[in-house]
């Protein structure tokens, strides 16, 4: 038996409207908007502020650098990257 490292994923997704169902803005959520890197900071609650709107600060989401952004990605499928063969 041994480990097979598998390729990690580190597609930051596009931010997108709250559609009434998902809760995937929560606290940490990375998104992409107008080309920049956005982490969510809103602890505690459903964010679904568009990032950049008026009114919406770093209190809500803060632009971060994309190697950033990927690095959190990267750590949140960090336990699907191995599989036992």
């Amino acid at each position: 038996m041994y480990i097979k490292e598998l390729g990690r994923d580190t597609t930051v997704p596009a931010w997108e409207p709250r559609d009434g169902i998902s809760d995937k803005y929560q606290y940490g959520a990375v998104v992409t908007y107008n080309g920049k890197y956005f982490l969510d900071v809103l602890y505690g609650m459903q964010n679904t502020w568009e990032p950049e709107s008026p009114g919406v600060d770093e209190r809500y989401w803060k632009e971060i650098a994309k190697e950033e952004a990927e690095a959190i990605i990267s750590e949140s499928t960090d336990t699907n990257d191995k599989l036992w063969i």
